[in-house]
């Protein structure tokens, strides 16, 4: 079996000298500017969705202050994407409807072994059946010795949530993906040898002499025998550290701008680490303590409860409803067994509802009893969820201060009366970002498919077969280097790119790398300063359609760029011809130039861009000077056993055929990948009007004519 994903992949640079490879972590970074605030809006009666709605319907206020509706959309993830609407916003495209966002929250502590192979088996269930194909999953994990630990950013690749579900991070050393969003390389997705399937998971493991469930539970227990063994202080402490952390991930999630349903599958803590004790008895002797003067007898925190503990549980939901996140609590505990009769072998109780039950009504959110409602309550909260109004309102006036500023959406007209659900507020610009707010959020724009960006990028790739399972794809991007440098003029830049090829059909990943750099400024001179970067990378794919999602990123403002290129690979066992899109070489000192070498233990892939024994770099956007004779290279295969002939044709911007010069005589030599051949030859522009252009070459040799069109600008 091949392997089809690679890890971060290392850079050796043309121009040692003027970049410098760095971590491959987000740097701190100031929030970009908001010009608009988009408001999700769910509209229900009796827990169906309200439909026909139009922006006559609502009235928006910001901190109690009416503002206009600038835009409305509407989003039916009922519909196909074909059929999604966008109302308000006249002469657009329907928008693609946006994903919702799902995050799983296994609590490794306050829960026994018994119950989190309960959760398990219930989340996967989740996964399975209740969550539509176009939602996001992250899959996060607690412990006291640990604190929050997100294992898996929001991702459309169910293979990967399992794998993440099925280990709970236990023996993943990480690192795979420093987005978050592939816990397992790929390829052991595609060849099997990660086995999602718990029953044949242990099956597998007695083979090797490694059981993986056994190893994780033996880890689990560990970390709750610590829990277990804590006097009611110490367990006083880790709820409030777990009050603590949870907080902390309310403000990590605020980074992604959208609603995030969290399934948070616990067994719970003690009541009475909050609240005053639900023990009728023991209530009763410590009355009769206070009523006999002995009141060193009496416990007060359980007597009453620890209101300071109460205070921050109160801050941590408000964490939690300003992040616009709605949290649906499931006690996964025996369901045949009360959390006050403890546990087996005499361990301590540490279960509890309130708290559960607390932090699901206080967000908006579902407490669960019994981790077997969780399906049916999930399958109630996307229905809900169907129909989302997005009410958007101009924020150029807030003060750029990070402040928080509430939202309060009214029914009117149509819709009063109904159930209205919103975010009940959103930050202004001007907070600083801390590096892993910045991964969840660049995983959200990767996920969520949000094309543009304010770094202009140019992409170029295509398929070169390797062998008749697997293809070679390079990928060149070109990233404009003013919009790096800024308009403060930076003399340091940082640049992190990404690219991963997204399966059209299913959304798993297939392959990705990604890098970090460093640039000096004035050392990389005119080369960066007027053109700017060209990236080469490669990815290895089967058949299949995908989607490459190239993202560029300036950590230091923020500013980013994500391409979204369609690419087909077709099934190369078939011998069909193939021909790849003219190539027009740049000229030697064009660009800042870095590519990606094989990492440890890896071989080095061809260079598909060779003509003869001359590697060359083509253009992603070629442009030529009127009067300039244009170079052109054609690479293809299993094109004919005849000599070569080819014919060119240009249409202007307006779709127009112009007068096409002639083709120079053709020359053929030996492509840089098995199998391949080159053709060079040359177009004279001496006629041509500056402009755009369409440029189609017509090529055969012997078999069928294979036409192939690029982009061209005249200047």
């Amino acid at each position: 079996m091949k392997t089809y994903s690679r890890r971060c992949c290392h850079t050796v640079l043309f121009a040692v000298l003027m970049v410098t490879t760095l971590p491959s972590v987000p740097q701190t970074s100031e929030r970009v500017s908001v010009v608009a605030v988009d408001v999700p809006v769910q509209v229900t009666r009796k827990g169906e969705p309200v439909r026909g709605l139009t922006a006559d319907d609502f009235q928006v206020l910001v901190d109690g202050k009416k503002v206009p509706i600038a835009a409305f959309d509407v989003h039916d993830v009922s519909l196909s994407v074909e059929g999604a609407t966008s109302a308000g916003r006249t002469g657009e495209a329907p928008a693609a409807i946006p994903p919702r966002y799902f995050m799983l929250l296994f609590d490794l502590s306050f829960s026994d072994v018994g119950s989190l192979q309960r959760s398990k088996l219930a989340a996967r269930e989740i996964v399975a059946d209740s969550i539509d194909d176009r939602d996001l999953v992250a899959v996060t994990t607690y412990a006291t010795t640990i604190g929050v630990r997100p294992l898996l950013n929001f991702t459309s690749d169910r293979a990967q949530v399992l794998a993440a579900i099925d280990s709970m991070g236990v023996n993943q050393p990480g690192g795979v993906d420093p987005l978050n969003l592939a816990l397992v390389d790929p390829s052991k997705v595609l060849d099997g040898s990660f086995i999602n399937d718990p029953i044949q998971q242990d099956e597998d493991a007695r083979g090797t002499g490694l059981d993986l469930d056994e190893m994780a539970q033996q880890h689990l227990l560990e970390i709750q025998n610590m829990v277990g063994r804590a006097d009611r202080s110490a367990r006083g402490q880790q709820v409030g550290n777990l009050v603590r952390d949870f907080s902390g991930l309310a403000r990590l999630l605020d980074s992604v701008r959208a609603r995030k349903q969290v399934v948070y599958l616990s067994e719970g803590f003690e009541n009475e680490m909050i609240t005053a004790t639900e023990d009728q008895s023991a209530q009763r002797a410590m009355s009769d303590d206070l009523a006999s003067g002995r009141i060193w007898e009496v416990d007060v925190d359980q007597r009453f409860g620890d209101s300071t503990r109460q205070s921050q549980l109160d801050r941590m939901i408000d964490e939690l409803r300003r992040s616009d996140c709605v949290v649906h609590t499931v006690d996964i505990g025996n369901p045949g067994v009360s959390n006050l009769e403890g546990r087996a072998g005499g361990r301590p109780s540490i279960g509890g509802n309130q708290g559960l039950s607390a932090m699901a009504s206080g967000t908006g959110g579902t407490y669960q009893r019994n981790v077997s409602q969780i399906g049916k309550a999930l399958r109630n909260i996307l229905l809900e969820t169907q129909v989302t109004y997005v009410l958007t309102f101009n924020a150029n006036k807030i003060k750029k201060d990070g402040a928080f500023h509430k939202i309060k959406v009214k029914p009117v007209g149509t819709a009063k009366g109904a159930k209205v659900s919103h975010r009940p507020g959103f930050y202004a610009p001007g907070g600083p970002q801390q590096p892993e707010q910045m991964l969840f959020a660049l995983g959200q724009q990767l996920m969520a498919a949000n094309e543009g960006g304010a770094i202009p990028t140019e992409v170029l790739t295509m398929p070169f077969a390797l062998d008749e399972s697997e293809a070679l794809i390079p990928i060149l991007m070109e990233i404009d280097g003013k919009s790096l440098i800024g308009p403060q003029g930076a003399k340091q830049v940082g640049v992190q790119l990404f690219a991963y090829a997204v399966e059209r059909e299913t959304g798993s990943i297939r392959d990705f790398f990604s890098k970090t750099l460093g640039i000096n400024v004035d050392a990389a001179g005119a080369a960066f300063t007027d053109t700017g970067l060209k990236f080469y990378g490669g990815l290895k794919l089967p058949a299949g359609e995908y989607d490459l999602r190239l993202l560029v990123v300036e950590p230091t403002s923020g500013r980013s760029n994500l391409r979204i290129v369609p690419l087909d690979v077709p099934d190369f066992a078939s011998g069909a011809a193939e021909l790849m899109p003219p190539l027009v070489p740049d000229p030697g000192g064009k660009w800042l130039l870095a590519r990606v070498e094989p990492g440890e233990g890896e071989s080095p892939d061809p260079f598909p861009f060779m003509a003869g024994q001359t590697p060359f770099l083509p253009g992603a956007h070629p442009t030529v000077k009127a009067g300039e004779t244009l170079p052109l290279m054609l690479i293809g295969r299993n094109l004919g056993d005849s000599e070569p002939w080819a014919t060119a044709e240009l249409t202007d911007a307006a779709g127009n055929a112009v007068h096409t010069p002639g083709l120079s005589p053709l020359q053929t030599g030996r492509a840089g990948m098995t199998g391949y051949e080159a053709i060079r030859t040359a177009l004279a522009t001496d006629e041509l009007a500056p402009g755009e252009y369409t440029l189609a070459l017509t090529v055969a040799a012997g078999g069928d004519p294979l036409t192939r069109t690029i982009p061209l600008t005249v200047r």
